[in-house]
């Protein structure tokens, strides 16, 4: 328990080093009281219990912008570690891979569970101070913030578990998103789909109830908006409500159950693979600090990099026979050298001029001996 406890609080000063905890506590603050006193303002006319309608949205508000946040907190849980090479530091100690799992889960949880019960316990406080509901909605709305919880560590699940099945960190997000698209938008748009197409001939109301538990949001869904009594009159969902032959308790189960599910699995594929530091990228060194070498190496790709050094290039010709030009270049320098010298003296160097000047010079110190 320890170890869980330390990689736990590890995880939690990553989340107030990177400013996560305030980021999330702030927005979903800013989003529960926006909603508690724009969506209870119409309860003075149609006398409505304000937090029942809270309760209404503060549900559906959750099922769109907490599974978001969750796994964008958990989709590099693993891979990123991996990438920056501090897995294999952290494998380096005594430490089981099921403690290191689990000791991330708990802790990007606690983050997750703190932002949720201050942001929605702004909005319970505000309308607990202008005269709020009965004990009835109190319990819907503390059960609300408890399934909030447990749907942001299902998503949390999910997101350690794309992050165990990828390398890198890029596609992982990609990954989370579209679960997440899948979990919120599709899943629900492609089931009303098939019952309409159906028309109750195959698909029954007791396989609607089964097939809504195989996604968390539907079965966060289910247990705040058609599970109370108080709330579903006003969420639409009476009628489902009526039909559901589900006790919370299998509803809270099914939750429970997307936890342990992605996390065993995780913990199965993470205790598996084998987790090393990335290579380190060979550091290549400014060509002009280069060590000069003899005539003939090709140390470098392209000839500029071999004239700042003063390092030969070897290039092939058409006989694909190698020539250095670094050589060629200190050659001819020498002979301009060996030029300069012999002007001095009063005598021309054999590399001065072309063959008929040389034939010349010559001819004339020929005539000058007779």
């Amino acid at each position: 328990m320890r170890t869980l406890a330390i990689i736990a609080g590890k995880e939690i000063r990553d989340g107030l080093r990177n400013r996560w905890v305030a980021a999330m506590t702030l927005l979903l603050a800013a989003f529960a009281l926006t909603l508690a006193f724009l969506g209870a303002a119409p309860t003075g006319a149609v006398k409505v219990s304000p937090l029942a309608v809270t309760i209404v949205s503060l549900s559906s508000l959750t099922i769109f912008l907490l599974p978001l946040i969750a796994l964008l907190l958990s989709y590099d849980a693993i891979v990123g570690e991996i990438e920056r090479g501090t897995m294999a530091l952290l494998l380096a100690y005594p430490v089981a891979r099921w403690q290191v799992v689990l000791g991330k889960f708990i802790g990007h949880a606690a983050i997750l569970a703190f932002a949720t019960v201050v942001g929605y316990g702004c909005a319970g406080a505000v309308l607990e101070l202008t005269g709020g509901g009965d004990a009835a909605a109190w319990r819907a709305f503390v059960l609300l913030i408890g399934t909030s919880i447990l749907l942001g560590a299902v998503f949390i699940a999910i997101g350690y578990l794309v992050s165990a099945l990828v390398r890198d960190r890029a596609i992982a997000g990609g990954i989370a998103i579209g679960v997440w698209l899948l979990f919120v938008l599709v899943y629900d748009m492609v089931l009303l789909g098939v019952l309409v197409a159906d028309q109750g001939r195959t698909v029954t109301a007791g396989m609607v109830n089964w097939l809504l538990l195989l996604n968390p949001a539907d079965t966060f869904r289910l247990f705040n908006l058609a599970g109370t009594p108080g709330v579903s009159s006003f969420s639409g969902l009476a009628g489902l409500a009526d039909q559901i032959h589900l006790a919370p308790a299998t509803i809270a189960s099914a939750l429970a159950l997307w936890i342990a599910v992605p996390l065993a699995v995780t913990i199965g594929l993470f205790s598996r693979r084998r987790y090393d530091a990335p290579p380190r990228r060979p550091v290549v060194a400014d060509p002009v600090r280069l060590p000069r070498r003899r005539a003939g190496c090709c140390g470098a790709s392209a000839p500029e990099d071999h004239r700042r050094c003063g390092r030969p290039v070897l290039r092939h010709g058409p006989d694909r026979a190698p020539r250095a030009e670094g050589a060629d270049l200190r050659a001819r320098r020498s002979e301009a050298a060996l030029v300069r010298l012999g002007a001095r003296c009063g005598r021309v160097h054999p590399a001065a001029g072309n063959a008929e000047e040389r034939r010349g010079d010559l001819r004339h110190r020929h005539g000058e001996r007779r």
